[in-house]
């Protein structure tokens, strides 16, 4: 009984102290978990109580590289194309780490939506290591609790050493596994995107022209289907995986191509170029990134050659309207469409310039060194295409003159593109 009534004693006391220090009432803490809102991201479970994240709409820039990378991991792993609006509001738990979690706008191209989007995001700024940050959690909005547990075991060990040095192009030419790494970072496209990637879609077209001239193949372009590009100051350079088939047997076929090309970094000017670096099935043959310049004669160099003169053409071959409409010389439409990109590239997307096709070739002459038969001048490796065009979509009946210089170096899959174009008045068209 002694100490039955000592533990009742022991009970009062510790209650009057409660109440003394205000500690007697118990929190009203909502059941968040009952309201269907995901912790985290919509409710902040790691304080007590807890408490809901507002909306705040703000424009932090780093709460907003946060988003847009967690967007980035959806789209290489889904093959959507979604694009960042803003983000809403975040949250932060700090443990070890800090771990962000991001309710952002996302728009899908495609649909024209807006759309709310979660990323969950671990950030690891430790002084004496490079600042790294993982995505844990990208998706479209929902109420389920996020799996933020990294499975360091499923990378390989090659990615987990210190930070390599920026590779030169040399060492890129001669290491085979850099460039299949660049494939293998690419994003996934899907094929009803191909509207929105037509001018990465050109990029693919150019390099299957090319393999099939050096081959003598005649496979057709599908669709691109990965895309990885290194952005540099006065070009890009775009990793092209995308699906052909051969028309002998209908086999379907991969290729990887490495194109670099001038179009994004400038808009609406008279002269584009291209070159690809790589053409191959997909695994197939170690790349020679170098180009060989000195293999290449002088007359193909410098500035761009004008429209041809009366006396010029004389000395040219002139190609045959049943050659531009014949199937095996399916490749000179590409170059029509190549002339028609840089005259409105910038002013137009590419969704839009893709969407005036069909484009008429009406006139086609070829000026080349080599020395070949008039009717195999149109194969000619080293060549200066000059084409006339109309484009049937133009309110205006637009009709066209473009100047094409192609180049080969002799090394496979090397090829370089170089286009001029300008509208011109009907009472000029030859």
């Amino acid at each position: 009984m002694e100490d039955f009534e000592l533990l009742r004693r022991e009970k009062r006391r510790r209650k009057a102290k409660l109440k003394f220090f205000g500690l007697d009432v118990v929190p009203n803490v909502p059941d968040f978990n009952k309201e269907g809102l995901a912790d985290g991201f919509d409710v902040n479970n790691s304080c007590y109580p807890s408490r809901l994240v507002k909306s705040t709409w703000g424009d932090d820039y780093d709460i907003a590289l946060y988003g847009r990378l967690g967007l980035h991991c959806h789209n290489f792993q889904k093959g959507t194309n979604f694009k960042f609006v803003r983000w809403e509001k975040y949250s932060v738990i700090s443990t070890a780490y800090d771990y962000v979690y991001v309710t952002l706008d996302a728009k899908d191209p495609v649909s024209d939506s807006v759309f709310s989007f979660q990323t969950l995001l671990n950030e690891d700024s430790s002084p004496d290591r490079p600042v790294m940050w993982t995505t844990l959690a990208c998706r479209i909005k929902c109420e389920n609790a996020a799996d933020d547990h990294w499975d360091d075991k499923a990378v390989d060990d090659f990615y987990k050493d210190g930070i390599p040095k920026w590779s030169s192009d040399e060492e890129l030419s001669r290491g085979k596994k850099n460039y299949y790494v660049a494939f293998f970072a690419g994003r996934r496209i899907k094929p009803k995107a191909w509207r929105f990637y037509y001018d990465r879609g050109l990029c693919a077209r150019l390099a299957l022209y090319c393999y099939n001239l050096q081959k003598g193949t005649a496979c057709d372009f599908r669709f691109i289907s990965q895309l990885h590009e290194q952005t540099h100051l006065y070009f890009t350079k775009s990793f092209v995986t995308f699906e052909a088939v051969n028309p002998a047997d209908r086999s379907p076929l991969t290729f990887e191509t490495c194109v670099k090309h001038n179009d994004d970094q400038v808009t609406h000017v008279p002269n584009l170029w291209w070159e690809t670096h790589i053409c191959r099935v997909e695994g197939s043959e170690e790349a020679d990134y170098e180009w060989n310049d000195g293999a290449v004669h002088d007359y193909y160099k410098g500035e761009m050659p004008k429209w041809l003169s009366d006396d010029r053409q004389q000395r040219c071959y002139v190609v045959e309207q049943s050659e531009l409409h014949d199937e095996k010389n399916g490749w000179l439409p590409l170059l029509t469409e190549f002339a028609f990109f840089t005259k409105w590239n910038g002013p137009l997307s590419p969704g839009e310039i893709e969407d005036c096709r069909p484009l008429i070739t009406q006139h086609v002459v070829v000026e080349t060194l080599d020395e070949k038969e008039p009717s195999d001048k149109l194969n000619a490796a080293n060549a200066v295409f000059y084409i006339s065009f109309e484009c049937v979509e133009d309110p205006t009946i637009g009709r066209y003159r473009a100047v094409i210089r192609k180049t080969m170096d002799g090394k496979p899959g090397h090829m370089s593109l170089e286009v001029t174009c300008w509208r011109f008045a009907t009472s000029t068209l030859r």
